[in-house]
């Protein structure tokens, strides 16, 4: 839209310069006589074609928001209208296709989706360590302590790291493979 306002300016330049510099002249334009006041109507003419197809464009946009706006403020009407009949008549095809409509589908899995589905749910529990409210209550800064030495890594050459929390009353060292002891972080 700004690329025809700024052709339709330019034109109205042209048609400003021919009037103020050529009135009554004959132009030659591509092998054809022209009177200026000839060539003023065509540039005229496409300055009205233009501002027409701006105003056009403008109607057609405002258009198409209050349109897109009446759609967004009935959609929920018009879902609620479709549930409605889907509820009166339920599964009767026939009336239903009177409507638009079909009848709601519903899916029924299998017993192995099912088990694979739980078993993907223990799955991602357990990477994610997820606990309910029963387990959170076993679960001390002691018993953390523990599981982890226990289920600590053994390292290059024999040496066991752990790496936790500190527990109080506890000390976690790991041993490097010259014999010092340090504490781990």
């Amino acid at each position: 839209m700004p690329a025809q306002i700024t052709v339709i300016a330019e034109l109205g330049k042209l048609i400003s310069g021919l009037q103020k510099h050529q009135p009554n002249q004959t132009l030659l334009i591509d092998g054809k006589s022209y009177t200026t006041a000839e060539v003023v109507q065509i540039l005229q003419a496409l300055i009205d074609a233009l501002n027409a197809t701006v105003a056009a464009r403008a109607a057609y946009k405002q258009t198409v928001a209050s349109s897109e706006a009446l759609v967004a403020a009935d959609r929920p009407i018009v879902r609620d209208i479709k549930q409605s009949i889907q509820i009166m008549y339920g599964n009767t095809t026939s009336v239903l296709s009177d409507y638009g409509l079909s009848p709601r589908k519903t899916t029924t899995r299998t017993a192995t989706e099912k088990a694979a589905a739980a078993d993907k749910a223990l799955a991602t529990r357990k990477a994610r360590h997820t606990m309910g409210s029963k387990q959170k209550k076993g679960v001390t800064g002691a018993s953390l302590a523990a599981t982890i030495s226990a289920s600590a890594p053994v390292g290059v050459g024999g040496t066991v790291t752990t790496v936790g929390p500190v527990v109080a009353g506890t000390t976690s060292s790991s041993s490097s493979s010259n014999g010092q002891s340090g504490s781990s972080h």
